[in-house]
């Protein structure tokens, strides 16, 4: 325990923890939670005042050391949260890639009967007439697509990991 305790005050990840300790990451956890339960009891713990100065001054030294070392596992804490957050990003990437591939297939198909007409057109005109509005309902297409950008989304998602890591990003 001591040596754990030691370990989050030079700032290791409770993977590391668990690595060196030979343990496993949900007992790292479970320590490091103890830990922070603890240092909220010891803050709001008063000392009976006939313990010597020498000895509260002892004391003191000890709660700041566990003040710390608080600091460090709410940082450790932070860090395991945010670290799966790509991960599941890029989940969620691959249905991104998925529906723009769809999309630009559209998009292809379209502009391949543009240009089937265009070379038609130099013994039809009419067919370059077909072609240019083609072009013009691609673009127009393009104009009116679009997804305005979802800082709640991400908040929810971002909330969603804080309370399970492995949570599906949808």
């Amino acid at each position: 325990m001591q040596r754990a305790v030691a370990m989050v005050a030079e700032g290791k990840t409770q993977r590391q923890i668990a690595k060196a300790l030979d343990v496993d990451q949900a007992t790292v956890s479970r320590v490091t939670e103890r830990l922070m339960q603890n240092a909220g009891n010891r803050k709001t713990h008063k000392e009976p005042p006939e313990i010597p100065a020498l000895e509260r001054r002892s004391a003191a030294i000890a709660n700041r050391q566990q003040t710390g070392i608080v600091a460090s596992v709410r940082a450790i804490r932070l860090n395991a949260v945010d670290r799966p957050a790509p991960g599941r990003s890029n989940d969620v990437a691959g249905e991104l890639t998925e529906a723009i591939n769809q999309a630009l297939t559209i998009e292809a198909k379209l502009l391949g009967l543009h240009g089937a007409l265009l070379e038609r057109a130099r013994t039809n005109p009419s067919a370059g007439h077909a072609a240019e509005r083609i072009a013009v309902i691609i673009r127009a297409a393009k104009r009116s697509a679009g997804v305005r950008h979802n800082a709640e989304s991400g908040r929810r998602l971002l909330a969603a990991l804080c309370e399970d890591p492995g949570a599906k990003l949808t």
